[in-house]
């Protein structure tokens, strides 16, 4: 229940997230559970959203795939998100994010597709994402990212950048 007021602190667009209700019933809006009735998937794309993520998003240690593009969060991206080993799929693109990518993310071998375009990050990508073998997604395009991009980051990454000049 901390994500939700964090992701919807008016109130008004998670109400099926109800702190008595099982989010393994189908009955909590873009929830999806695995075969062990664990939340695996968090899909609240374009929902208009405007709170922030919560570093409790930890705590879904199951997690797999978390979409919530085409909102208006805002805030840093939280470092507890590489406590989730089963992440592979990460949509944060168009939202008001801010602060740098946490370098702590390079540590997320599982991810195969980060999607971080569209926010106000600054800073640098970190080294270590050019580690992740399983990657197959980088896009941090519109950002106000500076820097090198990290070497062996381009093949067989699909690869979106956009630095100001």
């Amino acid at each position: 229940m901390e994500l939700k007021s964090t992701l919807d602190p008016t109130n008004k667009l998670l109400r099926s997230w109800n702190p008595t209700g099982d989010p393994c019933t189908g009955s909590f809006e873009g929830v999806a559970c695995n075969e062990h009735r664990k939340v695996a998937n968090i899909s609240l794309q374009g929902k208009g959203l405007s709170g922030t993520l919560s570093p409790a998003i930890a705590e879904l240690k199951c997690l797999s795939g978390l979409y919530l593009h085409y909102n208006s969060l805002s805030g840093e991206i939280p470092r507890e998100l590489t406590n989730l080993a089963e992440l592979s799929d990460l949509y944060l693109n168009h939202n008001k994010l801010t602060g740098e990518i946490p370098s702590s993310l390079s540590n997320s071998l599982t991810l195969t597709r980060l999607d971080l375009g569209f926010n106000s990050l600054s800073g640098g990508i970190p080294l270590g994402v050019a580690q992740i073998t399983q990657l197959e997604l980088l896009d941090v395009r519109n950002n106000s990212l500076s820097g090198i991009v990290p070497s062996g980051i381009y093949s067989p990454v699909s690869f979106y950048l956009v630095l100001p000049i």
